[in-house]
């Protein structure tokens, strides 16, 4: 008698297969912004793959140890270009201040290189969070169609930010930006700002400050949603607040 636990070839059910779960690699995913990117998507189930210069960072927060950190420089491509298999797409959180010839290179061209890199990977997606009206490289702009490229514009971003440099002290950003937010919806205030919009570099003021993680919302959404493209400027990331 045939034991009932054995199976013929053309009998045994396939096991199921489990999907793969989707990763997004984030450009700078120690900083400010980057690690609000790096919390959101783990959140939504998304593995994460984190490529920085410096490492993770050091304030021993549980979520840095489910994320993949890796050293790499987005302007030497062998030294990050392996984690772009297999990527669902590319979040680029890569910013800073300095000179002229300093934000060129890090605002700019750094990121003009990772469209490159992550191009001929052929990652699906590229998120870029630059700010608001300007920092856009022509470079991006032309990709967009050509893949999946989201630009997003925020001003001026809040949010309890962690300063390395100063023993990990908080910047409650908080502090100003929300105030600032509730003032600028005032009937009366927007009555003002909108007579004098038209001055070149006004908007710099008057853009609407957004949260951190509005943004990382936006971010991580853009990376895995094919139906979002283009630019999303303030009041269309302040939807996924």
């Amino acid at each position: 008698m045939q034991s009932p636990y054995v199976y013929s070839e053309e009998s045994t059910p396939e096991p199921p297969t489990e999907p793969m779960t989707q990763r997004i690699v984030v450009l700078g995913g120690n900083g400010f912004v980057g690690s609000a990117v790096c919390r959101a998507a783990l959140q939504s189930g998304l593995r994460v793959t984190s490529v920085n210069r410096s490492g993770p960072p050091t304030t021993g927060e549980a979520w840095i140890g489910d994320v993949e950190w890796t050293s790499g420089d987005v302007f030497n491509e062998e030294s990050w270009v392996n984690v772009l298999q297999g990527a669902t797409a590319v979040v680029s959180c890569i910013g800073g201040f300095g000179s002229n010839a300093d934000m060129e290179r890090i605002n700019g061209d750094a990121t003009i290189a990772a469209i490159d890199s992550a191009a001929t990977a052929m990652v699906p997606r590229f998120v870029f969070v630059a700010v608001h009206d300007y920092n856009i490289p022509a470079e991006f702009k032309n990709q967009i169609g050509y893949f999946g490229g989201v630009v997003l514009k925020p001003g001026f971003i809040y949010g309890d930010r962690v300063v390395p440099e100063l023993n990990n002290v908080t910047l409650p950003l908080g502090l100003a930006g929300e105030p600032l937010k509730e003032l600028l919806k005032i009937e009366l205030v927007k009555n003002i700002t909108s007579k004098i919009a038209d001055i070149p570099a006004s908007d710099v003021l008057l853009v609407p400050p957004v949260s951190v993680d509005a943004v990382a919302a936006a971010a991580v959404q853009a990376a895995i949603d094919k139906g979002i493209n283009g630019v999303l400027d303030v009041a269309a990331i302040e939807e996924f607040n």
